[in-house]
């Protein structure tokens, strides 16, 4: 039987902007894993360059890092790559190969793990992502039964391809709509998170949008809307955990 080890730590497909941790683990249930190694790599184009515990190597001669443990086992921070060393936009894999038999020689490991088919990826996100109210307009109307809605985007993520492109954008994970109305002197926001059900409140509040299935537009259930006016502002945060820092405000009345 042969070995088995895994990467469990990043996980596929996730988006970053702190160097992450590195780990995994690894089984053999006759003989026992003897030895690990882990390797991680980057996507330049048409070039593929490895980690090397102090840089990533000119060339694209494959390098293997001995994690400490094996089940679990995990790559020291003083080896794996910090936030300095990664580039935004940037995608990153991640691949573990095990041992379960000594060799005759020191140092020498037999029974090796097939582990072409293993890789895990992560991306390298640091860009803020972007929500913005597109209805109702600016000193624009909302009609009785309308909800404002919005597009948003993150423009740090990639994926490689075939021909070496990095083409896909990043992802946005959450949007924020802060609502809110002047009665008097008071100020009241309208909160669909804390409240059920939702309502007005004089405690400052952000609502959570429902977003599309693609990620690139939002909408927040609307609250009965009366003839007056209204102020939204949008914010959004992608999968890296970047918030948005640039928000604006737009007012609008009910009809």
């Amino acid at each position: 039987v042969d070995p088995v080890s895994s990467v469990q730590a990043p996980v596929d497909g996730t988006y970053w902007n702190s160097a992450p941790s590195l780990s995994g683990t690894s089984s053999d249930s006759e003989t026992g894993i003897k030895a690990v190694r882990v390797a991680v790599k980057k996507l330049t184009g048409d070039a593929t360059r490895y980690w090397q515990t102090v840089g990533w190597k000119s060339d694209a001669t494959e390098y293997w890092m001995t994690p400490t443990g094996a089940a679990p086992w995990s790559i020291s921070a003083a080896d794996a790559p910090e936030s300095g060393d990664y580039e935004a936009g940037r995608i990153y894999q991640i691949v573990s190969k095990s041992w379960d038999t000594y060799g005759s020689a020191a140092g020498e490991y037999l029974n090796d793990e097939s582990y072409s088919g293993n890789w895990k990826t992560y991306i390298w996100d640091i860009t803020v992502p972007t929500a913005t109210v597109v209805y109702p307009a600016d000193n624009g109307y909302v009609s009785q039964t309308g909800n404002v809605s919005g597009t948003c985007y993150d423009i740090t993520g990639a994926t490689y391809t075939v021909s070496g492109k990095i083409v896909k954008a990043g992802e946005v994970d959450e949007v924020w709509v802060k609502l809110w109305k002047l009665t008097g002197t008071t100020t009241y926001y309208w909160d669909n998170y804390t409240a059920s059900p939702n309502t007005w409140t004089a405690s400052v509040k952000w609502s959570t949008a429902t977003l599309s299935a693609d990620a690139t537009a939002w909408i927040l259930t609307h609250p009965e809307w009366e003839a007056r006016q209204y102020w939204a502002s949008s914010k959004s945060k992608d999968k890296a955990g970047n918030w948005q820092n640039n928000i604006s405000t737009i007012s609008f009345y009910g009809e």
